[in-house]
């Protein structure tokens, strides 16, 4: 029916070794997988802006399990990723916004070759999975930058760490938004 096997089931799901998978699991069955054909990292690490034919497709309950998994991973409370998530895409990976926010977690370019380079790693922000996993990095430096401070956190994220640190936090709709949608999750 669906004609997806074992192989492209692991993918979608971004499981790299199958004997993970077993009975009662929930998991993504793509009829069809959707890769983009190019890359918005570049070899040398830096991330390009606006590369449209980059960006992956998501589905909400793809990116609701992916944002759980990558809380769960992090040591983040689950809540706070799916509400920062929604607010700032929707929980969609196919956008851009005008100031260069990349797909589900909004990360600027900059922003993932600042993360890629702290953690050793190369994940595009272009790609689902590492956008939030990228997104998870982030909010889990702020964690430990403002020993916990949620409302720092949640503007921070939005705003930028240092402008929290040297300018206070100035966009308490953001930070209120956030708050009443991890009410909801």
């Amino acid at each position: 029916m669906y004609r997806a096997n074992i192989w492209t089931i692991a993918r979608a799901n971004h499981i790299r070794n199958i004997n993970l998978i077993y009975s009662g699991q929930s998991l993504c069955i793509p009829s069809k997988v959707q890769r983009s054909a190019t890359s918005g990292l570049q070899a040398n690490g830096h991330v390009k802006w606006y590369a449209y034919k980059a960006l992956d497709w998501s589905t909400r309950a793809l990116a609701n399990r992916l944002l759980r998994n990558a809380a769960a991973r992090h040591g983040l409370p689950a809540n706070l990723m799916l509400a920062i998530a929604w607010q700032e895409s929707g929980w969609n990976q196919h956008v851009i916004a005008r100031d260069g926010g990349i797909g589900i977690m909004q990360i600027m370019p900059y922003t993932a070759q600042a993360l890629n380079r702290q953690v050793n790693e190369h994940f595009d922000p272009y790609k689902l999975y590492d956008n939030i996993e990228l997104g998870a990095i982030y909010l889990r430096a702020l964690w430990h930058g403002f020993h916990g401070n949620m409302s720092k956190i949640i503007s921070a994220y939005n705003e930028g760490g240092w402008n929290v640190k040297h300018r206070g936090i100035f966009n308490w709709r953001y930070v209120h938004n956030v708050r009443a949608l991890m009410r909801w999750y």
